[in-house]
């Protein structure tokens, strides 16, 4: 996350209400979670944009559920990227706002990506699609997808 200049903060249909099989606790409510650690380190780090990004027709979670922690994020516009046929184009215009917010970067922006595992069938593609398009670095969750010359 240190090289990255964009946090998205890949928000899929279950990632609120994911439970720990075997506690039965909500994995967001858990100051352990990796989801949750990546998020809080994001929202600290001065000068990286955090971005939430709602996949496959998620739900943006209301202030009441989320953890003390995370609640800023209740307060900024998220990103919507719709199931095809739209999702190519939204995520084309995603990218197109990360490089206005960037315009002395000639190379795409570096991203770090964060996402619930319960989510990946959404997620994975949408990371994929990044690649494609030219994201030069995506580190989502355990997988780091590097490129060379970023910004």
């Amino acid at each position: 996350m240190a090289t990255s200049k964009f946090a998205l903060v890949l928000i899929g249909p279950q990632w609120c209400s994911i439970k720990d099989q075997e506690t039965g606790q909500r994995r967001l409510d858990d100051p352990n979670n990796f989801v949750r650690l990546e998020f809080e380190i994001a929202l600290a780090t001065p000068d990286l944009i955090v971005i939430p990004v709602l996949i496959g027709n998620a739900k943006f979670p209301s202030e009441s559920e989320l953890p003390a922690t995370i609640r800023p994020i209740a307060f900024r516009h998220a990103i919507y990227v719709r199931p095809e046929p739209d999702e190519g184009n939204d995520i084309r215009k995603l990218i197109a706002g990360m490089r206005k917010l960037l315009p002395e970067c000639s190379t795409p922006p570096h991203v770090f990506a964060s996402y619930s595992l319960k989510d990946r069938d959404r997620v994975v593609p949408f990371i994929e699609e990044l690649k494609v398009r030219g994201v030069t670095e995506c580190k989502a969750s355990n997988q780091q997808i590097p490129r060379p010359n970023a910004c």
